[in-house]
């Protein structure tokens, strides 16, 4: 139920990251092609193409948990420093000893692993790897729901911030304050898991999609924005957004379960979506016109939705968060 009193509504941009991937692998063309252009490039050994969260064939990868994965280079390659992100859209079938990715061979003093739902004593968990876990290099969470639905997961490691954190689909879950760094970055990092250094198998068993490397410690805020882009559409993908100028952006007022859109710019004729973080269009208006829309909207479960109003001069992206 929509209530006036839990909602933020923030047109803007898509375009509003400050930093851009050095490596990102959409999946969208068939293969673990590096879209960026820089030549990362991922080599295939077993993974399947499934359908993403957007249900669109043939462009994600499914991974069966026992020896499926994807070679990309060296983690040195596509990260220079301590200072970094992943980014990365998954779907887990189970809780089970898995990684999502980690580099080959593995070690425990020097390590890069993105663990999230891996089953530690029986207990869904997160592990969030990097350099030493026995100094400084672990972040983790125990217990952590199971989930087996898409969702978008974000790892962040700073030196100079002396943090590692956790954000799921937009919200920050873990972040603590302490920090390691890596001695051989020349090892490569696989998509899918791989063998741990205690030997046994650390494989993921689900899909995973739109993976991005960032070279910098993306921020709350950051994080929020690439949610919100990647809920529209695939990363590395433009898509046509017109800039909204002072004066220019809509402006929203929820009451009685009514979403009213004012146009300060004057009479507008458009359409206004719903979309939530799997891209499901929940309620669409089409034909509004005027300059001020009033769009009625029932049962919209708590969440973060955008909301896209396009018009003839472009679309306007707000966000809709229901607590």
């Amino acid at each position: 139920m929509l209530r006036s009193s839990t909602l933020i509504f923030l047109f803007g941009s898509l375009s509003c990251l400050a930093q851009s991937p050095v490596a990102c692998f959409p999946f969208t063309a068939g293969d673990p092609g590096d879209a960026t252009g820089n030549g990362h490039n991922g080599t295939l050994s077993g993974p399947q193409l499934v359908a993403d969260r957007f249900g669109t064939a043939n462009s994600a990868y499914g991974f069966d948990g026992v020896d499926d994965h994807i070679a990309l280079p060296a983690f040195g390659d596509m990260v220079s420093s301590d200072e970094f992100s992943v980014s990365l859209w998954l779907k887990a079938n189970v809780s089970t000893p898995q990684a999502v990715l980690i580099t080959q061979p593995d070690l425990a003093d020097d390590r890069f692993s993105v663990a999230p739902h891996y089953n530690h004593n029986g207990v869904n968990s997160i592990f969030w790897d990097y350099g030493n876990i026995f100094s400084g290099g672990r972040c983790s969470m125990i217990p952590f729901a199971l989930s087996t639905i898409w969702q978008h997961w974000v790892f962040v490691h700073s030196a100079t911030e002396n943090r590692m954190t956790v954000h799921v689909d937009g919200a920050v879950i873990d972040t603590e304050s302490h920090s390691s760094a890596m001695v051989d970055r020349s090892r490569p990092v696989w998509i899918g898991g791989g063998t741990p250094s205690g030997g046994g198998s650390f494989h993921f068993n689900g899909q995973v999609d739109d993976v991005m490397f960032f070279d910098s410690a993306l921020d709350a805020g950051e994080v929020v924005a690439l949610y919100g882009d990647q809920v529209l559409s695939a990363p590395c993908t433009s898509v046509s957004v017109s800039e909204v100028g002072a004066g220019q952006a809509p402006l929203m007022n929820v009451a009685a379960q009514m979403i009213t859109v004012a146009w300060p710019s004057g009479p507008q004729q458009g359409s206004l979506e719903v979309i939530d973080a799997s891209g499901r269009v929940l309620h669409v208006s089409t034909d509004l016109v005027g300059d001020r829309w009033n769009v009625g909207v029932n049962a919209i479960p708590t969440g973060l939705y955008s909301v896209r109003c396009t018009t003839s001069t472009g679309q306007h992206i707000g966000r809709v968060v229901i607590q």
